[in-house]
């Protein structure tokens, strides 16, 4: 089993171990997100090729910190980059990343700044229709950064962010491929509940 796999896997079980635990003392919260990705690739042997533009959407867990707010979410996310004439690359993924978020003014409007890790686990890749999924790597991680503002209303939120990921890992599995990594921006908005 894979250190990331295990790492993930650990994130998970603290944050389900801290939501039975503690939901009321911190103020956990459930939501629900989607929006517009912008996604290219950035390595070698990469030429005209421009962003692919898709949506993603899922799930997220907010825990209220003294400080801080930690947030996971679960998103299905599809990357990759558009080759024009040539076609696109589409890999999709199951994206959790687990992010520390800043929230600044104690009032009905919270802007806030947010970072942490992403880990994303393959669920398909296509380069021009062709299954090239048994040629990526089943897992990847981006260093993620983001900002965006809350609207706050009786405990529940209406929110708006931009993040920006960036891939520390090349997407393929043969160490004599190229190197290639992921750089997606996102627009979300959501509703914590």
């Amino acid at each position: 089993m894979s250190k990331k796999v295990k790492v993930t896997g650990l994130a998970a079980l603290l944050v389900l171990m801290v939501s039975t635990t503690a939901s009321a003392q911190l103020g956990v919260r459930k939501g629900l997100k989607f929006g517009y990705s912008s996604a290219s690739l950035t390595g070698d042997n990469l030429d005209d090729i421009s962003p692919l533009k898709t949506m993603s959407g899922g799930v997220c867990l907010e825990f209220n910190l003294v400080v801080f707010s930690f947030e996971g979410d679960v998103l299905y996310s599809t990357r990759g980059a558009d080759f024009g004439e040539n076609g696109s690359m589409e890999i999709s993924y199951i994206s959790i990343p687990l992010m520390l978020k800043k929230k600044f003014l104690p009032v009905l409007v919270h802007p806030y700044i947010m970072g942490g890790l992403e880990f994303n686990y393959l669920v398909s890749g296509k380069d021009d229709g062709i299954d090239i999924k048994d040629t990526l790597n089943s897992q990847d991680m981006c260093l993620t950064v983001g900002a965006g503002v809350e609207f706050s209303f009786l405990g529940k939120g209406l929110f708006g962010e931009l993040r920006y990921s960036y891939g520390v890992n090349n997407i393929y599995k043969d160490s004599a491929a190229p190197e290639v990594k992921h750089r997606v921006g996102h627009v979300m908005v959501g509703i914590l509940l």
